[in-house]
C-alpha cells in the first residue's frame, strides 16, 4: 500500500501551454521596464525622437506587445485544456493583460504630454 494507505491519487500535471505563458509573460514584463527605463534615460539626456537608440528602443516595445499577446493566447489556450491545472495558464493571462494595460497606459500618456 505504501504512504497512499490504499487511496489512488489522479495528480493532474500543469498545462504546458500555461507554463510558456507565465514565462513569456515574466519575460516581457522585465523586458518591458527595461525598455522604458531606457527610453527614458535617453529623453534625459536630450536625445531627440529620431535618434536610433529611442528608434529600437520603440521598435522593442512594438514587439514586446505583440510577444505579450502571443502570451495571453497561450494563457487562453492553457486555461482551456480539460485534465490540467490551469494555475500558471491563469497567471500567464493576468501577467500579460496587465503588462499590455500598462504599456497601452504609458503610451496614452506620452500622448497626452505632448
Amino acid at each position: 500500500m505504501g504512504l497512499n494507505k490504499g487511496y489512488h491519487f489522479d495528480a493532474m500535471k500543469h498545462s504546458g501551454l500555461g507554463i510558456a505563458s507565465f514565462c513569456v509573460s515574466l519575460f516581457c514584463g522585465l523586458l518591458a521596464v527595461m525598455l522604458v527605463a531606457v527610453s527614458g534615460f535617453l529623453v534625459a539626456s536630450g536625445q531627440n525622437e529620431e535618434s536610433i537608440g529611442l528608434i529600437l528602443a520603440g521598435l522593442g516595445i512594438i514587439g514586446d506587445i505583440l510577444l505579450m499577446l502571443i502570451a495571453l493566447g497561450l494563457g487562453i489556450a492553457g486555461a482551456c485544456m480539460k485534465d490540467r491545472r490551469k494555475i500558471f495558464a491563469i497567471l500567464g493571462i493576468i501577467f500579460s493583460s496587465l503588462g499590455l494595460v500598462c504599456i497601452g497606459g504609458l503610451m496614452v500618456l506620452g500622448t497626452i504630454a505632448e
